[in-house]
């Protein structure tokens, strides 16, 4: 062997000799940063005492990973876990965990919805707490004017009539407000945040994840309809591309006044119907109860069913463009 050749084994042994630990020292790339947690309220504001409260957790990870996050009860305190449901998402290399919580409260404040502690292999991840505020609103539906008077007293009573002029210009004040805001911010829309809630969760899903707890729900029928109405709402505004979230039935009636599509016309009649079941005051009969439970699971069942299709046909032929 010549000497030229001995010289440059020599020299290859060396390096590889000293590049050998080098490479055993890199450390593992897949790290916290390839880790996101966050939480977002789902649930439309105001809230009142004993309304349902949705809480999507969002957790992307490396896939091949092991997630776990809270489940027990007294994870959620002051509040009152009612429900969990988990959907999971894999794209390459990513899993994308969204786990809707369920939660209730019975006191009003401003209470806190508490971090969560999401495990990821060995590594611990914490979300930031939510500040929320609870309400309390005494509803007199239903009641004739007789009714009101035997409790407060003749039309003449002079500080309720005092009240509700006071309470009627504050509404006017307040609309005024919003009215003039919009027109000086030209009804802009936050992008980002549309943009971003459209990427973590599907619309889709979390109306048929609201049905399925509607069809296994234990809640009074009073209960049930009320989030049912919010359900429909919901179908309605993908629809129509409108948010109809805060609106009543009959304004949502006007909105689609001059529309001949069966769709809509069945939505609005369902919603007249889920109104009458909320308002009357037979919903304490039990006769009446067992008929509003047993159509409330025909009409969770007929949803189940009409959602894709709709939404198909929707897509392809869109027949009521615009906003609100």
């Amino acid at each position: 062997m010549k000497k030229e050749h001995v010289i440059t084994y020599i020299i290859l042994a060396i390096i590889i000799y000293f590049l050998a630990p080098v490479e055993k020292a890199l450390p593992d790339r897949r790290g916290s940063n390839d880790i996101s947690v966050s939480v977002k309220l789902l649930t439309s504001i105001p809230i009142e005492i004993s309304d349902p409260i949705d809480i999507m957790l969002t957790v992307k990870y490396p896939a091949g990973s092991t997630m776990e996050y809270p489940k027990n009860p007294d994870n959620f305190l002051p509040f009152t876990l009612t429900s969990i449901k988990e959907k999971l998402k894999k794209k390459k290399d990513t899993v994308t965990a969204l786990v809707l919580y369920t939660v209730k409260i019975y006191n009003t404040g401003d209470p806190t919805f508490p971090s969560l502690k999401i495990t990821v292999d060995d590594k611990t991840f914490t979300t930031s707490p939510l500040n929320l505020h609870i309400g309390s609103s005494i509803k007199n539906r239903g009641k004739t004017i007789n009714e009101i008077n035997d409790i407060y007293g003749p039309i003449g009573y002079y500080p309720v009539i005092i009240i509700t002029v006071v309470i009627l210009c504050m509404l006017i004040l307040i609309f005024l407000f919003v009215l003039l805001r919009r027109i000086i911010s030209g009804r802009k829309v936050n992008l980002h945040s549309k943009i971003e809630l459209n990427s973590t969760i599907d619309p889709i899903l979390l109306i048929e994840m609201k049905l399925m707890e509607l069809k296994n729900s234990g809640e009074e029928i009073k209960s049930r309809y009320y989030m049912l109405s919010v359900a429909v709402k919901d179908i309605l505004g993908l629809l129509s591309g409108k948010n109809l979230k805060t609106l009543t039935t009959s304004k949502i009636s006007r909105i689609f006044k001059n529309t001949n599509g069966r769709e809509e016309n069945y939505f609005i009649n369902l919603l007249k119907y889920i109104d009458e079941v909320k308002y009357t005051p037979k919903v304490q009969n039990t006769d009446f109860k067992k008929t509003a439970s047993k159509n409330l699971s025909r009409i969770v069942e007929e949803l189940t069913e009409k959602i894709p299709a709709l939404l198909l046909i929707k897509s392809i032929n869109p027949r009521i463009p615009g906003k609100i």
